[in-house]
């Protein structure tokens, strides 16, 4: 095939993400936070991360005891792996 289309452009600004739940979340207290879907604890149980980190760093963290913990970014933050660190990004989707 000669005259096959670019492959799309890397998403350098992180535009792309999906919505990870905590399957096991529950609500509990008021932790004081800005309001998220009626809920003001600092986890809401769900998170965003970039679609192009799912499959290999947040999908392999997420199996690890303690991996929603370390991977937790409160929305509307998005969590990202640079360099084998997460960064807590926040504000990104605002």
């Amino acid at each position: 095939m000669n005259d096959a289309p670019q492959p799309p452009a890397p998403d350098l600004e992180l535009t792309g993400y999906v919505n990870i739940i905590c399957a096991d979340w529950s609500f509990e207290e008021d932790e004081g936070k800005d309001v998220i879907e009626d809920c003001t604890q600092n986890d809401v149980g769900w998170m965003k991360v970039p679609v192009d980190d799912l499959a290999s760093r947040t999908y392999s963290m997420l199996g690890m005891s303690g991996g929603w913990e370390t991977c937790y970014v409160r929305p509307p933050g998005v969590e990202l792996h640079i360099s084998g660190r997460i960064c807590r990004k926040s504000n990104l989707f605002v």
